[in-house]
């Protein structure tokens, strides 16, 4: 597949037409051709000879025991028609197995190329989608029934799509050998193949519109067995004895889901064991039939072993058909999960919108107001708010005020409902969000704890950029790293985190590393740090902030933090109470004033029982 293929155009969901299943069978192996066409056609062409060998091999076999009878019954003994059909049965043999090993290593080669390329698709598509996606609970259902299997899925439609072409070229030749014999015998298997073939489908569809009725509840049930296995919920879990809860919720999700299909499975029973016994039923008798004629010379007796060898295995067949039918329709079905989550576009292109050639960094929000998606207050409101070049800014509030939120809308993870917002006199929406991003140095509230070594964790900040150990050393020892970095076992190549190493870090540490990493951009206009120390004591986060100064080079930064005793070497700060802005100013401005900002430093201060100093 030379290009991500094309997903819309698709309905997604259980109830589809027979054109809508060819559909997306002839679109799956238009991707199987893209991605690997030679690969496609050997496994195509095997598996159709392989679909003749059955009927070359009863027709061989029936000429071979006609010229054995008649050797039986001549005075002559004459091998020659005998030898000949040995040969020819040998034959077919070697070609059935040589076919047979290529076309399976085939198929795995071209299974592999398949899943790595979906793969690839699905984390590319991840990364194109909008972060604001990921925040929806219905696209996290839609995001997890893709997720299932997917490759898996994908490529075992191809097989199945063939499988059952080559068993229909397969029963049509072995029908074809039958009609010679007695053409009643086809016309009665018939009879029972196509009610039980479209049993199967209509059984197949209701699996599946059961299934994806519980994908959110199969997220709980993924959920509770994360809670009680994962190293960072399982302390927590333990001391609150919340495993029997756990468990017990657990339980009964799954003995739901038991129950369900407990009747569906019974159905199916009752109904798969009548058609089988039909068929067990109609082949005796046809038996019969075949036999009467022979006895009364009308068939030879390599016709009635034909008979037997072709009725047999058409019995199977058909039988194989109809599950294969079922379980292709099955993987289709599944298939819409991919099309249902391709079919979520992003908002934007990141490559789309105007770069910014000699960022300034001022941030501008004019009557800006914002509501998370499904719900109805707003975060924020009639935000109007200017921040110059190099300025620092520091953002407080209480928890739920829109701090977060702010300058979420500034890195564009989020659009806001009316208003604008400026970088450098440019509306954001104007921006290719590639370049936006480049132009912002963030440190997250929840920010990542890479399983890498120490120094790709501080590499990863601008990893296009940064290639050198020495450059990472530079950023390292300027924000206070490089001491504990160099006491690590192995020094910057120390593979930081429990699931692959063996080094793992105190919360203040990584978050001194996350600090690191986003000093990395020192071309950044803008430097954004959302509650950047929380897990360091208010003394440590005093002295960061300190030198922040130095650490911003000029830059304009926004900090934002709940704590009101260490924002004082901001130039400005903002306070935010309920989604607007309560009070703005100097931090001696803000003490003068004796408003919110005044009340909240006075019960941190006492609390704490810190105070900032010059010489702190």
């Amino acid at each position: 597949m030379s290009r991500r293929a094309d997903w819309s155009g698709h309905r997604t969901g259980g109830r589809q037409s027979f054109r809508q299943y060819l559909s997306k069978t002839v679109w799956a192996l238009r991707v199987a051709w893209e991605t690997a066409p030679w690969l496609l056609v050997g496994v195509v062409v095997g598996s159709v000879l392989l679909s003749l060998v059955p009927a070359g091999a009863a027709w061989v076999g029936r000429n071979l025991i006609n010229a054995v009878v008649a050797l039986v019954r001549s005075d002559v003994a004459d091998f020659g028609s005998v030898t000949k059909w040995l040969v020819a049965a040998m034959s077919l043999a070697i070609v059935q197995e040589v076919v047979s090993s290529f076309t399976g290593y085939v198929r795995s080669l071209q299974s592999d190329k398949l899943s790595l390329k979906l793969t690839l698709d699905i984390l590319q598509h991840s990364a194109d989608l909008d972060y604001a996606k990921f925040e929806d609970p219905k696209f996290q259902d839609v995001a997890d029934r893709a997720r299932y299997n997917a490759s898996d899925i994908f490529t075992s439609i191809l097989g199945k799509v063939i499988t059952l072409a080559t068993t229909l070229i397969e029963t049509i030749s072995l029908s074809a050998i039958l009609v010679a014999v007695d053409p009643a015998i086809v016309a009665v298997m018939l009879v029972l193949a196509v009610p039980y073939g479209y049993y199967r489908w209509r059984h197949t569809r209701e699996i599946y519109g059961k299934e994806y009725s519980r994908t959110t509840k199969r997220r709980w049930t993924r959920y509770f067995v994360s809670m009680m296995t994962s190293r960072s919920t399982v302390m927590e879990v333990k001391l609150l004895d919340l495993s029997p809860l756990l468990i017990a919720q657990f339980k009964e999700l799954n003995e739901e889901f038991i129950a369900e299909d407990r009747r569906l499975y019974t159905r199916d029973y009752i109904i798969s064991l009548g058609f089988t016994l039909l068929f067990v039923l109609a082949f005796y008798a046809l038996f019969y039939r075949v036999a009467t004629q022979a006895a009364g010379n009308a068939l030879t007796v390599g016709d009635v072993t034909l008979f037997a060898a072709i009725t047999m295995r058409l019995q199977g067949n058909l039988n194989r058909f109809a599950q294969q039918i079922s379980a292709t329709a099955e993987q289709i079905l599944y298939l819409d999960n991919l099309i249902e989550y391709f079919r979520v576009r992003p908002r934007h292109d990141r490559s789309e919108g105007l770069t910014i050639s000699d960022p300034k960094g001022q941030i501008e929000f004019r009557d800006v107001s914002f509501t998370y998606p499904g719900t109805h207050s707003p975060v924020l409101r009639d935000i109007d708010l200017k921040i110059e070049p190099g300025e620092t800014v520091a953002v407080v509030g209480e928890n739920g005020a829109g701090k977060t939120t702010l300058v979420n809308l500034i890195a564009r993870l989020f659009d806001p409902d009316q208003g604008q917002i400026l970088l450098d006199g440019v509306d954001l929406q104007d921006l290719a969000l590639s370049s936006l991003h480049q132009e912002i140095s963030f440190v997250l509230q929840s920010f990542n704890q890479y399983e890498a070594t120490a120094s790709d964790n501080i590499r990863f900040g601008n990893y296009k950029e940064i290639q050198s150990l020495a450059d990472i050393q530079h950023v390292a020892k300027m924000t206070g790293v490089d001491g504990f970095i160099s006491g690590m076992p192995n020094g910057y190549e120390t593979q930081l985190g429990r699931r692959f190493g063996e080094t793992d870090l105190s919360g203040g540490m990584w978050q001194k590393i996350a600090i690191a990493r986003a000093m990395t951009r020192s071309e950044a206009a803008v430097l954004i740090l959302d509650e950047p120390t929380a897990s360091l004591d208010v003394r440590a986060e005093w002295e960061l902030f300190k030198q922040f100064k130095q650490l911003a080079n000029n830059r304009t930064a926004i900090i934002i933090s709940h704590r009101f005793t260490t924002v004082s070497v901001a130039d400005r700060i903002i306070m935010l109470e309920k989604g607007r802005i309560a009070e703005r100013g100097t931090h001696h401005q803000l003490l003068d004033l004796g408003g919110k900002y005044a009340t909240l430093f006075s019960y941190y201060q006492q609390r704490l029982n810190f105070t900032p100093t010059d010489n702190t």
